[in-house]
């Protein structure tokens, strides 16, 4: 297959931004460099396991299956199913080739009517549409509740996913997903309540708007936490730290009296 080129939008999309891993990042370009003209690829665990193991730190069939969830989650991918092989097509893919060719069979999402071999060169040819008009809705055509699990795997140094808790697709503890702070966000009675009691002196109202500020402003998965109490907490103690401390006032004593009048007898002798 031809040499794939990375469109700039990719790097700015919000889809992309928000997957949960690295990982999931680069199982997604990998597969953008493994598809056909037409955006559509062989899946299966086990093939797409072997597949990722060699360039990312996915190194279980779990972490495998947990990285398609989040890719199926974010629209990023379809999957689809042709006899007994299970496929993946990528929506909004593009190609510009003179010559169109098929590596798996056209899902579903694809202009069945776009002729291969040697053709007019069309971005539309092997565009496959994201639109209403498409004669299968967004949606996958295949049962996707075994990716749906998120399993609780120990993060990597640097890029990835490391090893994955449990055996076999799906199989593991389930973890809350990571979330972004609301839009209109305000803090919680009881998360005052607890402001009020360990950090006293705290400005909660000034405290809040900094802290939403700061937290809508940060793009992708950094923008995302599994436990906002406990960020707020960390938050506030932070501000605290951040006080500055008065300075008490200097304390008068005998000596610094006697001190400050022999100052003033030399500098009365001197003036004379």
């Amino acid at each position: 297959m031809p040499d794939r080129v990375i469109r700039d939008e990719l790097w700015l999309s919000d889809r992309f931004l928000d997957l949960p891993t690295d990982s999931c990042r680069v199982t997604f370009i990998r597969m953008i460099s493994e598809a056909d003209d037409f955006g559509n690829l062989e899946g299966g665990v086990k093939r797409l396991f072997r597949m990722l193991s060699v360039c990312t730190q996915i190194k279980t069939e779990a972490a495998t299956a947990t990285t398609l969830g989040s890719l199926i989650d974010a629209d990023l991918i379809r999957v689809y199913k042709v006899g007994d092989r299970e496929l993946i097509h990528l929506p909004r893919f593009r190609s510009k080739r003179w010559y169109l060719a098929r590596k798996v069979p056209a899902s579903p999402w694809c202009d069945e009517s776009t002729p291969l071999g040697k053709t007019e060169r069309s971005e539309k040819q092997a565009l496959a549409p994201d639109v209403v008009t498409t004669k299968v809705q967004r949606g996958n055509l295949v049962d996707t509740t075994l990716y749906q699990q998120e399993v609780n795997v120990a993060q990597g140094v640097g890029v990835g996913v490391g090893v994955g808790v449990g055996v076999g697709v799906g199989v593991g503890e389930v973890k809350a997903r990571a979330s972004r702070l609301p839009d209109g966000w305000t803090p919680e009675p009881t998360w005052l309540a607890w402001t009020a009691e360990n950090c006293p002196g705290l400005d909660a109202k000034l405290t809040a708007e900094s802290f939403a500020d700061y937290w809508h402003g940060i793009p992708g998965q950094k923008g995302t936490k599994l436990d906002w109490f406990g960020t707020w907490r960390n938050w506030c103690r932070n501000q605290v730290q951040r006080r500055p401390v008065a300075k008490a006032p200097p304390t008068v004593t005998a000596g610094n009296i006697e001190a400050i009048r022999r100052v003033a007898e030399r500098m009365e002798r001197g003036q004379r």
